[in-house]
């Protein structure tokens, strides 16, 4: 799982390959989007997951999570510059770069990673939604003081 707290090296690290580094997540009373997602996965999501998912499945899927990279992005050229961040941070955090045939499971760190994905996309849709950007309005109010 991706929840590992960064330590001060790795984030030197990932700032060294070009990375945007998140700060922590800051409480508030809003709801867990955890707890989002689970009340869009019981509001009818019909589509049951069948035993393996097929190689011309995987490939649909490929291509779908390729395009909205490309789009939260702001196109293929900063695409593959991130990419090529990622790579880097990769190789320096771990030693060596993601391989195909490395050891893992590939699709169990791919649900994994897809399980972050879908929180922090609810977190998001919820902002706007709601319009409840704890910071930004409190930017917007010392601003305007």
């Amino acid at each position: 799982m991706s929840d590992h707290k960064p330590t001060t090296d790795e984030i030197a690290m990932a700032q060294a390959a070009g990375l945007e580094v998140q700060p922590d997540p800051m409480p508030n009373d809003l709801p867990s989007a955890h707890d989002l997602v689970i009340k869009f996965l019981k509001a009818g999501f019909k589509n049951e997951a069948l035993d393996t998912p097929s190689a011309d499945t995987l490939s649909l899927m490929f291509e779908d999570l390729l395009e909205m990279y490309v789009v939260l992005n702001g196109g293929s050229k900063p695409a593959i510059k991130e990419m090529k961040a990622r790579k880097r941070f990769g190789l320096k955090k771990y030693g060596t770069i993601l391989q195909p045939f490395n050891g893992r499971d590939a699709l169990g760190d791919s649900r994994d990673e897809l399980g972050d994905l879908v929180v922090y996309m609810a977190v998001k849709l919820y902002e706007i939604a709601n319009d409840n950007d704890p910071i930004r309005k409190t930017e917007e109010e010392n601003a305007s003081d």
